[in-house]
């Protein structure tokens, strides 16, 4: 569902515990719509949560005019957060690294741990992201880029395992998500792995031939409603899915700057089982493990609330790696 949370909490209670329900979720650092979820899951748990969260995506206030007046103050479509929607390729903004900070050689990149704080995975992980920052130095808070060179070792695990999103994910979420505006990694064979640092600069190639596709996805990138309604809308331009072999992927993201876009790469990534393929009896676990570039972009728009678009380039690389 569309209806931004704070205008839900404006026609429940009074406008001081509204404030202040949104400068707790500031403090948590999370947008606001994420810190309702966790304090509906910490006083009702996560079925009744999940149940609720249901009822919330299927109810389509574009339709139902009382839901409109009420939320929206109006009956007119064009004064809604919807008549804002860019549906274009051209209404995205994509970036490139421009003048570079500091670069680091001889990396071993660490994949995301999922295992407890004292767990020896999760040590070797804050070890690593500990010495990143170390050697990277102060970094400016807006504006950069961030690209992540991996080298695999073996051509084997180009295609299997070792995602690229869980790479870029606990140091970005480390070194400050809003600092970034354009995220990248590649996964190669040999040469040495390395992270590089720099400015944020307008892309000079629009991506014109690659395949495309765009969503306004909703609020709740928790719920399984926001993939549902990104995969779906996938599915109305893709065919089938793209062949077998290692694929290139850019993702935009056009949300709030209030927004940790960082959150949004799995719940997005996880839609897309239509181009990268999937198993029909494990729904949202595409093979994304045979991404071998990928790129994500942040495009701020305030004016969104709590919506998130998305917008989504990929390609096929077998062709090319057959030629060489």
């Amino acid at each position: 569902m569309d209806i931004p949370e704070r205008r839900i909490l404006e026609l429940l209670l009074p406008e001081s515990l509204v404030r202040e329900a949104e400068e707790a979720a500031q403090r948590a650092g999370l947008p606001l719509g994420e810190w309702l979820q966790v304090q509906l899951e910490e006083v009702l748990g996560s079925d009744v949560t999940r149940r609720l969260n249901e009822v919330y995506d299927n109810v389509d206030s574009r339709t139902d005019p009382v839901l409109a007046e009420m939320f929206y103050g109006s009956l007119d479509p064009e004064d809604w957060p919807q008549a804002r929607t860019k549906t274009s390729r051209d209404a995205w903004a994509l970036w490139q690294q421009g003048r570079e900070f500091n670069r680091i050689e001889g990396l071993t990149p660490l994949l995301a741990s999922w295992d407890s704080k004292t767990h020896p995975s999760q040590i070797r992980l804050r070890t690593y992201l500990d010495d990143v920052k170390k050697r990277l130095g102060q970094l400016p808070e807006k504006e950069l880029s961030v690209h992540l060179h991996v080298d695999v070792g073996t051509s084997e695990r180009l295609t299997r395992h070792y995602d690229l999103e869980n790479y870029l994910t606990p140091l970005v979420f480390d070194l400050g998500a809003r600092r970034f505006d354009l995220v990248s990694a590649e996964k190669v064979v040999g040469g040495g792995s390395w992270l590089s640092v720099g400015t944020a600069a307008p892309a000079e190639d629009g991506l014109a031939a690659w395949a495309f596709v765009d969503c306004m996805a909703g609020s709740s990138a928790t719920s399984r409603a926001w993939k549902e309604r990104l995969h779906d809308r996938i599915e109305t331009v893709v065919w089938e899915a793209a062949p077998a072999g290692t694929v290139a992927c850019t993702m935009a993201f056009r949300c709030s700057s209030r927004r940790n876009w960082a959150s949004l790469w799995k719940p997005a990534g996880d839609a897309m089982g239509p181009i990268l393929g999937d198993d029909p009896r494990r729904p949202y676990n595409p093979n994304d493990d045979r991404i071998t570039e990928i790129a994500f972009h942040r495009n701020i728009d305030d004016a969104l609330g709590n919506n998130v678009e998305v917008g989504i380039w990929w390609k096929s690389l077998a062709a090319s790696e057959a030629t060489h």
